[in-house]
């Protein structure tokens, strides 16, 4: 678990103030209560992504909850490929082109 304070340092750019308006926001969880709260590893992308999403395309607090939504949405679509990738490996060739045809349909 990564600290706090040891955010700052892991994101460029990214103040106290920032982290504390988006886990208030419920932008990015956190564990602890302010000003001990803990980030996993997995949080410093989504800190990169919400500094991006803000400050390098000034993307509006009010479109912020609908931007995260579809992002997030497009991972599990990304993670659900992925998992499915290694099960087509070993199938028939006729059950892959069905695949690859209603994938691109």
């Amino acid at each position: 678990m990564i600290p706090f304070t040891g955010i700052t340092t892991r994101v460029p750019g990214v103040t106290v103030a920032h982290v504390t308006e988006w886990v208030s926001r419920g932008w990015v969880e956190a564990e602890g209560a302010a000003p001990d709260l803990l980030f996993a590893e997995q949080d410093i992308p989504r800190l990169r992504l919400l500094w991006d999403l803000r400050v390098d395309l000034a993307i509006e607090v009010d479109a912020m909850p609908v931007v995260l939504s579809l992002l997030d949405q497009v991972a599990a679509l990304r993670g659900a490929l992925a998992a499915a990738v290694p099960a087509l490996a070993d199938a028939p060739d006729a059950v892959k082109l069905r695949v690859v045809t209603a994938l691109y349909r």
